[in-house]
C-alpha cells in the first residue's frame, strides 16, 4: 500500500515545540504533526496510507490552521502546501509534487508579533488544545480573517480592542448578548451606565466611547482599553472555540 505525506509551511508563533495527533481518513488514520520550525515558522505535516486524499488533507490543514490561530491567540499566515510525497511499499519514491497554496488571505506584509503569552504552554493546556484540534470544526473564513487582522495589523491597542469586540459582536449577535456572555465568564466585571442610562459592561462602554461622546478624556479611554484588551482577547478565544466545537 502506498504511503503519502503533505507538508504545509507558514509564518507564525507557537507556544509549543511539537504536537501530534490522529484524525480519521479514507484508508485509516491520518497522522497530524504540528512543528515549531523556527522562531516564526509553523509547519503542519499530514501523513497516511493509501492514495493521497488531497482535498481532505487541505481541509484538515485549513481547520487546524484556524483553530491554532484562535486557541494560541497568535497569527499563523501565508501557509503553502510545500510538497506532496508518495512512496511505495519498498520505500521507493513514487511521486513528489508541489501543491497549491492553502489560501490564507493575510498579506505577506503582515508583521508577526507574538501575543502576550510568550512562554510555552503547560501540559494540561496542550492536552486541551489537542482535543480542540481533533474535534473542532473549521473556523468561518470571515471570522478567521477578522481575528488574524486583530493579531497582525491592528495599529495599537485601541484598534485591536475594537477588532476583537467586533468579532465577539459577530459571534454573539449584538451588544446585549456580548455583555451577557462577558458577565457569564467574568462575574465580577465592572458594570456602568452608558449615555442612555443603560447598564453595560466596561467593555461595551469603552467600545462605545471610541465612537460616541462619553465625557471621558481620550487618554483615560485609551488607558482603560489597554488594561481590558488581554481579558477581551480571552473572551474572544473562548467564544470562537465554543463556536467550533
Amino acid at each position: 500500500m502506498l504511503a503519502w505525506e503533505s507538508e504545509y509551511g507558514g509564518r507564525g508563533y507557537l507556544r509549543f515545540a511539537e504536537l501530534q495527533f490522529s484524525v480519521p481518513g479514507p484508508a485509516g488514520d491520518i497522522d497530524v504533526v504540528i512543528l515549531r520550525a523556527g522562531p516564526s515558522r509553523v509547519t503542519v505535516r499530514l501523513s497516511g496510507a493509501g492514495e493521497p486524499p488531497v482535498q481532505l488533507a487541505d481541509q484538515i490543514a485549513r481547520r487546524v490552521h484556524g483553530l491554532l490561530v484562535v486557541y494560541c491567540q497568535a497569527p499563523a499566515v501565508d501557509f503553502l502546501l510545500g510538497y506532496e510525497r508518495t512512496v511505495d511499499d519498498d520505500g521507493e519514491l513514487a511521486q513528489d509534487a508541489w501543491g497549491s497554496p492553502l489560501g490564507c488571505s493575510i498579506s505577506e506584509a503582515a508583521v508577526i508579533v507574538p501575543f502576550e503569552h510568550q512562554t510555552d504552554m503547560q501540559s494540561a493546556e496542550l492536552a486541551d488544545l489537542v482535543q480542540v484540534l481533533k474535534t473542532g470544526r473549521a473556523i468561518r473564513p470571515n471570522l478567521l480573517d477578522d481575528i488574524q487582522h486583530s493579531l497582525t495589523r491592528a495599529e495599537g491597542d485601541v484598534e485591536a480592542f475594537l477588532a476583537n469586540y467586533a468579532i465577539l459582536d459577530s459571534l454573539r449577535g449584538g451588544k446585549k448578548a456580548v455583555d451577557a456572555y462577558i458577565r457569564s465568564r467574568e462575574p465580577g466585571v465592572e458594570l456602568v451606565q452608558d449615555s442612555r442610562k443603560n447598564t453595560v459592561t466596561i467593555y461595551t462602554l469603552m467600545r462605545n466611547a471610541k465612537g460616541h461622546p462619553s465625557g471621558m478624556p481620550p487618554a483615560v479611554v485609551t488607558t482603560r482599553i489597554r488594561h481590558l484588551l488581554p481579558a477581551l482577547r480571552g473572551h474572544v478565544r473562548a467564544a470562537l472555540i465554543e463556536a467550533a466545537m
